[in-house]
């Protein structure tokens, strides 16, 4: 949807508006303030905004909402102080984008996260997120440990702070790293998940990995 833009007096009452603005609301708002056609804690927010864009005198962008007769909206707004001509601030000049979608995809991405945090850190198999080290010719020498959860910690034997920003040749000697970086550069090359259970004299035990 094009942007909506309006002009607001130092009350807060719309003074003029284009079509596009006017689809936010079933009726015109000139001449009433946002007090009288929205929510009081979004009525609230947004008359703090246009007061901000007035005492600072300055364009400020912000994240509102505004609720329409299809459900409250997100809003990108832009918003600038109107001066008369002895330079004294008289309102604000406004244009406001719908990101409604946006927002709710980023909402919908978060939760996601979230419920990943949750798998990933109350697993019962032990979980280690890599980023990949590549040398010169594009081929895999080493990986840097991201994340790793509870679970690898304890079969492990191992802290957090003693991985977590290291690379597998930083924890574990370089002679028992090569099957990692070998196994790693398959699952890269097939798509295909590899299990086996390499022994570390290192941490002292067998663990079974599955690079994926």
């Amino acid at each position: 949807m094009p942007a909506g833009v309006y002009t607001k007096d130092v009350d807060g009452r719309y003074t003029s508006t284009n079509d596009n603005r006017n689809n936010f609301t079933e009726e015109s708002p000139l001449g009433l303030t946002d007090a009288e056609i929205q929510p009081p804690e979004i009525a609230d927010q947004l008359r703090a905004n246009d007061l901000a864009v007035m005492e600072q005198q300055e364009t400020l962008v912000f994240e509102e909402q505004f609720v329409t007769s299809t459900g409250t909206r997100w809003l990108l707004s832009y918003k600038t102080p109107l001066h008369d001509e002895a330079g004294q601030v008289v309102g604000i000049l406004g244009a406001s984008q719908d990101i409604t979608k946006r927002k709710l995809a980023e909402d919908e991405l978060r939760r996601s996260e979230d419920r990943f945090k949750k798998l990933f850190d109350n697993a019962s198999v032990g979980i280690i997120v890599c980023d990949l080290i590549r040398n010169s010719k594009g081929k895999i020498e080493d990986y840097i440990h991201l994340q790793a959860n509870k679970a690898i910690l304890t079969h492990a034997g191992i802290k957090e702070n003693d991985v977590i920003g290291k690379r597998c040749s930083e924890v574990i000697p370089a002679g028992e790293t090569a099957p990692f970086i070998e196994k790693l550069t398959t699952v890269l090359e097939t798509g295909t998940p590899y299990s086996y259970q390499p022994h570390f004299t290192s941490l002292g035990g067998t663990l079974e990995h599955t690079p994926s």
